[in-house]
């Protein structure tokens, strides 16, 4: 510690108290990114599934606002990062350990693929969500492909109908 800052136990009662609150928010905040992961994972089932009829809901948006007590969009950020995060897990675990924020997260999520998750979560991991942006926007024409994800359907069908398709 420096010379022109104050011990902790030599400060007023009130500050320390302040400072140990201040410590214990950040660790609060920082068991954010588990949480998001947490709802998204379980919410994007639930979603591809099509239950949220069976829970009375016609929206996703109603059960995000009315249910969850969150915005639509944020619902809809936490699922995107759960799916995402599947495939990167370097990237993952640092959400999980609270070390990069859901909107640093989302920040390199088109970039941090392959063998550029580990430098990308690192970047996360030092710079702000606004330096975080710049450098994805500058590097957005090296951007490899975001990964997606396809399910096949075989439907049998008589010639016919086949032709009809095409």
């Amino acid at each position: 510690m420096c010379r022109c800052c104050p011990r902790f136990e030599d400060l007023p009662p009130a500050e320390q108290y302040a400072l140990d609150l201040g410590a214990r928010l950040s660790a609060v905040a920082r068991c954010h990114g588990a949480l998001d992961l947490a709802l998204g994972a379980t919410l994007a089932p639930m979603f591809d599934r099509g239950l949220l009829c069976q829970l009375s809901y016609a929206r996703e948006s109603d059960y995000a606002r009315e249910r969850l007590g969150i915005s639509p969009s944020e619902m809809h950020q936490c699922v995107r990062l759960a799916r995402e995060l599947r495939h990167r897990p370097i990237l993952r675990q640092a959400v999980t350990a609270g070390a990069v924020s859901k909107r640093k997260a989302l920040a390199v999520l088109p970039l941090a693929v392959g063998d550029y998750e580990g430098a990308w979560t690192e970047a996360a991991m030092r710079l702000s969500v606004r330096e975080l942006e710049s450098a994805a926007k500058a590097a957005g024409s090296a951007v490899p492909e975001e990964r997606f994800e396809a399910e096949v359907v075989v439907l049998p069908m008589t010639p016919e109908q086949q032709d009809r398709l095409d």
